[in-house]
């Protein structure tokens, strides 16, 4: 019954609907111009899957939108952004801003900025080179890149999570997107990834005008170290 009254009296200060038990939503962070926000959470650090709720401020107050969403992370999982690496398969906790998104069409239906993306657009994670982080033109003379107009889907439609964008630290994580999965079970790089029909949903969504972030976290929003 305490717990209970808890989560009651939790309601009624953050005026949002619940999404997943044990949740702390950073309502007293978000700046004040961020009128959307997206929510995903994996039951515990190790989780590969989990769930997303999108919340709209209306006024006042939060309120969740639409359907809650399946979603996968990491192969490895969920991890804090102080001791997140290149290349260590885990997605970085913590609150975020959408930045632009992109995808293999000429158009897509969404309110963010949107960029086509070509063989010739690369995404450096070459620690070494001044790219690191950033998306640029082919050729490159950094060691390692990811082709943004892959031979498969995932980056058919998608969104960039500015995680270690401003400022960008050196070895710190690259890359990391909202994306298409290629299955229920099927754990990404870093990334979060969900199916075709609910990227396209939140993106139709999303608009840069209400400044979007994203916030990731585990259930008992604890990573561990």
């Amino acid at each position: 019954m305490k717990k209970l009254m808890v989560l009651i009296m939790s309601m009624l200060v953050h005026n949002a609907a619940p999404s997943f038990a044990g949740e702390i939503l950073p309502w007293g962070k978000l700046p004040k111009e961020n009128g959307q926000l997206i929510h995903v959470q994996t039951p515990s650090s190790k989780s590969i899957q989990g769930k997303l709720v999108y919340y709209e401020r209306k006024g006042p107050n939060w309120e969740a939108i639409g359907k809650m969403i399946p979603i996968v992370v990491g192969k490895n999982g969920i991890t804090m952004p102080e001791i997140k690496k290149e290349g260590d398969g885990k997605t970085p906790s913590g609150l975020y801003r959408i930045g632009i998104a992109f995808g293999y069409q000429e158009t897509a239906k969404t309110n963010l900025k949107y960029s086509k993306v070509t063989k010739d657009d690369l995404w450096i994670d070459d620690a070494a080179s001044p790219d690191y982080n950033r998306m640029v033109k082919a050729p490159t003379l950094a060691k390692s890149f990811e082709f943004m107009r892959r031979d498969d889907d995932a980056y058919k439609l998608g969104a960039v999570i500015e995680y270690n964008t401003n400022p960008i630290v050196v070895g710190k994580g690259s890359a990391i997107f909202m994306h298409l999965w290629s299955g229920p079970t099927k754990p990404t790089a870093g990334c979060v990834a969900m199916s075709e029909e609910n990227i396209a949903l939140l993106l139709s969504w999303l608009d840069k005008t209400k400044s979007p972030m994203i916030f990731i976290e585990t259930e008992s929003n604890q990573v561990p170290k």
